[in-house]
């Protein structure tokens, strides 16, 4: 065994929003405020064979541990744990607005807008525990030793616009702009050296400015369909980066880090429907096509062309899913209900890199349920079964010691009951 790996998490989180809205003479408008704190606290713990859970050492040492810090030797036995403490707290506030103004019955515009201020404080250190009972800090490549805190503070302004046309009752056109943010962070696994706390560990907030004009409509009865086409800009992206590390016998490990790219752009086209066949019966489904890009000049590792031109992580070229739903009476009071789902995903990668093993092939799932509706007693009892061909796919990568992937959940049945008062 190289290494054993173990998270232990708590996650407390506290929100309120308050709204005011009403309509005027031209439409409608909205204003509110909203209030968030988070904390968040991670110990994550590596080593290697059985873990003496006093002395919190296992029976041999794990693949990459380095030596103590400070002028002494590394320890002359074989056993070192990895202890990496990590303590993040996000506070934010913020004030928005969104309105809709109708110039025309068939002509109309939505807009809105939000600020927001994040304070983000992090804090932690990483150690080793050896076996004759020597705790030291970390300190790879003998940047300082890994203890430290920081700080992000940071004030956004965030909107949409929308301007729709509805050329009859069920058909409208519509562009639309908005541009939104993803909050950065502090990374919390390993703490390599003092460096965490101001680069290594450090990953900003990521934006994105975002084109759609699209179609919404029913042109025919009992039939709904919507088509889009959509342009999405990023600038620093974030994005799991995996670099290898040397050790000092020659051979190297994997260590990964949430980062920032430099930038991406997405474009492709969206088309969905839904179609009630017969009172009983409805048919749907939709389709996505999407290209993606990674821009990158910056060197990450050392090498900014291992992830130029790249696709970004995750990001099918093709996605589809459909649905078929069958409901009716069966006696007096009860109905059974039956609809089944399907999803295909064309090939994506785990990662930035777009290396060829980390790669997951195109796969479909399909989705099942069976359900007992008693309409006056507002009761449903139900038997679904998820991935129901019980098919294996990737959902994330992690590189550690090598590179690790996470599968999603396998054939999975369920019975559930739901009670509406």
């Amino acid at each position: 065994m190289n290494a054993n790996l173990h998270y232990d998490r708590e996650f407390l989180q506290w929100s309120e929003e308050l709204r005011l809205q009403g309509d005027w003479a031209l439409g409608h408008s909205l204003v509110g405020v909203a209030a968030s704190a988070e904390d968040f606290e991670q110990e994550y713990l590596i080593w290697c064979g059985v873990l003496d859970p006093e002395s919190r050492l296992g029976d041999c040492r794990y693949v990459g541990a380095p030596g103590r810090v400070g002028p002494e030797p590394a320890s002359s036995g074989v056993a070192t744990t990895l202890v990496t403490d990590i303590e993040q707290t996000r506070k934010t506030a913020a004030i928005f607005t969104y309105h809709e103004i109708n110039f025309t019955d068939a002509l109309i515009l939505t807009a809105g807008a939000r600020y927001t201020h994040e304070n983000i404080k992090g804090e932690g250190q990483g150690v080793h525990i050896f076996d004759d009972g020597v705790i030291g800090f970390n300190n790879r490549d003998g940047l300082g030793p890994a203890i430290g805190s920081n700080r992000i503070k940071e004030n956004r302004v965030s909107g949409n616009a929308a301007l729709s046309y509805r050329f009859t009752p069920q058909d409208m056109v519509y562009v639309s702009f908005s541009n939104g943010y993803k909050s950065g962070g502090f990374n919390g696994e390993v703490q390599n050296n003092a460096t965490h706390w101001s680069d290594e560990g450090l990953f900003r907030a990521e934006t994105v400015n975002s084109f759609e004009a699209g179609y919404k409509g029913a042109p025919a009865p009992n039939l709904s369909v919507n088509a889009a086409l959509f342009y999405q800009d990023y600038k620093r992206p974030q994005a799991r980066i995996f670099v290898n590390f040397p050790l000092p016998d020659g051979s190297s490990i994997t260590s990964n880090s949430l980062s920032n790219l430099d930038a991406a752009e997405v474009y492709g086209a969206e088309a969905g429907f839904s179609w009630r066949a017969s009172p009983a019966f409805e048919l749907g489904g939709s389709a996505t096509w999407l290209e993606s890009e990674i821009e990158q000049t910056t060197d990450i590792g050392g090498n900014a062309a291992l992830f130029n031109g790249n696709p970004l992580p995750f990001a099918s070229d093709v996605t589809a899913t459909g649905f078929a739903r069958y409901e009716r009476e069966i006696a007096n009071g009860l109905s059974l209900a039956l609809q089944g789902n399907a999803k295909y995903q064309s090939a994506f990668f785990l990662d930035a890199e777009g290396l060829a093993d980390r790669r997951q092939g195109a796969y479909t799932t399909v989705d099942a349920q069976a359900a007992l509706i008693f309409d006056d007693a507002g009761l449903e009892v139900s038997l679904s079964a998820r991935n129901l061909l019980d098919k294996d796919y990737a959902v994330s990568g992690f590189g550690f010691i090598g590179y690790n992937i996470f599968l999603g959940a396998p054939r999975t049945w369920a019975v559930s009951v739901r009670k509406n008062f």
